[in-house]
């Protein structure tokens, strides 16, 4: 059960590591205004600002993230954006929703600076459109596997817990449950908003 759940964990920590790709025309004035106006609204601190490369923390708050750390590569119209939850901190397996909206909310400042949008239009496009593609055939491929491997785990971690041997056997049962629960209450978390921001349109 522990080498699954590592190998969940990798899988995780991986897709995150990736950075997403954007091509954009934009001047240097309108992308400094995207990233402050993100900053402002996220509580982003700029810890490197450089022309071509951009590092942004956000440190936790009452939510249950850690904080996170988002990333910016610039190479003219192309440009590189990631946010993880933030090495620095306390070892964090979900950033609770926290790493897609640092990426949506800035892209959707920068694409509102560039088509002179007011600030009030925010994030509803964007946010609809990336929801939309959790039911993409890779997503539903992905649930189709973790979420049989999710569910064996947690009827062993029950079988642990309501037949223990001693003690242990309990504090296993509960290990083993943990972190395919999350899992589980994180992705029906981002399906029921995805139905919410669907039915909006």
């Amino acid at each position: 059960p522990f080498l699954i759940l590592a190998i969940i964990f990798f899988f995780i920590q991986r897709y995150r590591l990736a950075f997403f790709e954007f091509v954009v025309k934009c001047s240097d004035e309108d992308f400094e205004k995207a990233l402050k106006r993100t900053a402002k609204e996220l509580k982003w601190t700029i810890e490197v600002n450089q022309k071509r490369f951009i590092i942004a923390k956000r440190q936790s708050n009452w939510t249950l993230s850690r904080g996170e750390m988002i990333t910016i590569i610039k190479d003219n119209d192309r440009f590189l954006i990631d946010s993880i939850c933030d090495p620095d901190t306390f070892p964090s397996v979900a950033s609770f929703g926290w790493n897609r909206k640092n990426i949506n909310v800035f892209l959707t400042n920068l694409s509102n600076i560039i088509n002179d949008i007011p600030i009030v239009s925010v994030v509803e496009g964007v946010v609809t459109e990336t929801y939309a593609k959790e039911w993409t055939l890779k997503r539903i491929l992905i649930r189709l596997f973790f979420y049989p491997v999710c569910l064996f785990l947690i009827g062993i971690g029950l079988y642990f817990i309501f037949f223990p041997d001693d003690i242990k056997s309990i504090t296993l049962g509960i290990s083993v449950i943990v972190f395919p629960a999350i899992y589980i209450y994180l992705d029906i978390k981002i399906i029921i908003k995805a139905y919410r921001n669907g039915t909006t349109r």
